[in-house]
């Protein structure tokens, strides 16, 4: 059976499935690709989107401008650069616009793209798919949209094999167990997954230089939204901070800190859902039965409990939780921080820290951090088109050389 005979609701894009199969590959970053987008841009900048700060942000990396630095990144004289052809696109539950992000890319690398969508559906989702769908339905974009396909479905070994035989690429969010069932079915020779398996990320701070910093309540306001936005369910979301300097500094630096993100939470009125609650008892009591006797460091912050334990904790990321529940560790200095060669470390954000001293860490012998970002704090969940080691659009695309 093909796709178009299988079970799925078809939220946007093209009318006939069929009508996709016939688009070929474009040139990364087609003219009139970036126009579709710099007009799906100004529809979510604009007074109604400002509800969603995710769609904002969403907006901002669409604009021309971004569109336009992110494209030097790929000239070339030597030859031409085109899609792969159709790229099929599992998009999670957890980051509710990942599935537009991650379609962005492939349309700018040239590619159609069909997208299944996660079957939870939100605000912000059916504001983005609609405004995308009223994008591509405009005459002046006619000939980009039976390039998306965008679709829901239940779980489906037979919707995969389906899909699979039509990929040129395979891009699959959603973990180790999302990752491992996609890979069930087969794709053809030439084609080729791009997977975003299990992550998690971590948050570096110098604890002297916190202390010397002045504007103590946007360092709050940063973390924050690296973290609560998304409930700390990001895979770039930290899980666990490492404080380094001494002993009665970083207690210094941790009273001030948390207290700042206490006040944040209150202002923006954050409330941790019960099933996080309950998730962050269950993991405190994880820890213990594991020998690392933790220490509940805070638990008046609002819905928000900290604990402290050993550095050897971080290896495991079974002991994370989200919703509010951090890790902490103290050490002294850079060169004493444990080696955390971990490949599911995908983001650390970092404050007070020279940009050599964190090349160091990544090129030491051995690697003392084997992650795949390292931004600043408040830059968390920026989107970029280099993700977790990946550059998409050279994933996504091929040179052509044409004599």
């Amino acid at each position: 059976m093909t796709f178009q005979d299988l079970n799925h609701s078809r939220i946007a894009g093209a009318r006939s499935f069929d009508e996709l199969l016939k688009e070929g590959s474009r040139k990364i970053f087609d003219p009139l690709v970036v126009d579709m987008l710099s007009a799906f841009s100004e529809k979510l900048m604009k007074g109604e989107a400002r509800a969603y700060p995710d769609v904002v942000s969403l907006g901002f990396f669409c604009r021309r401008a971004n569109l336009s630095i992110v494209a030097r990144r790929y000239a070339s004289n030597d030859a031409i650069r085109i899609g792969r052809g159709h790229s099929i696109h599992y998009t999670p539950s957890n980051v509710p616009l990942n599935f537009c992000y991650s379609l962005i890319v492939a349309l700018l690398a040239g590619n159609s793209c069909v997208v299944r969508l996660s079957n939870n559906t939100n605000a912000e989702t059916d504001f983005v798919v609609e405004k995308l769908d009223t994008i591509l339905s405009c005459s002046e974009f006619e000939a980009l949209h039976n390039r998306v396909y965008l679709f829901r479905s239940k779980a489906d070994e037979t919707l995969n094999q389906a899909l699979g035989d039509i990929a040129d690429i395979r891009v699959i969010w959603g973990g180790n167990q999302t990752v491992r069932t996609i890979r069930k079915a087969p794709l053809k020779p030439h084609a080729y997954d791009i997977t975003f398996p299990d992550r998690y990320s971590i948050c570096l701070i110098s604890a002297k230089e916190y202390l010397e910093e002045k504007d103590k309540r946007g360092i709050a306001t940063a973390f924050y939204n690296d973290t609560f936005v998304f409930d700390q369910n990001a895979c770039s979301s930290p899980k666990a901070v490492l404080w380094i300097g001494d002993q009665g500094t970083v207690s210094q630096a941790q009273e001030l800190f948390w207290n700042q993100l206490d006040e944040q939470m209150q202002r923006k009125g954050y409330k941790c859902p019960a099933s996080k609650t309950n998730e962050k008892l269950t993991k405190i009591a994880g820890l213990a039965v594991s020998g690392f006797e933790p220490k509940v460091s805070r638990s008046k912050m609002t819905g928000n409990v900290t604990v402290t334990t050993t550095a050897e904790a971080l290896e495991n990321a079974d002991n994370f939780a989200a919703g509010g529940y951090f890790l902490q560790v103290q050490v002294d200095n850079l060169a004493a921080l444990p080696v955390i060669n971990d490949h599911q470390l995908q983001t650390v954000t970092h404050f007070g820290f020279a940009q050599t001293e964190l090349e160091a860490l990544l090129l030491s012998t051995p690697t003392k951090l084997s992650a795949d970002r390292l931004v600043k704090i408040g830059n968390a969940t920026a989107f970029d088109v280099i993700w977790d080691g990946y550059d998409l659009i050279g994933q996504m695309s091929k040179f052509v050389l044409v004599q």
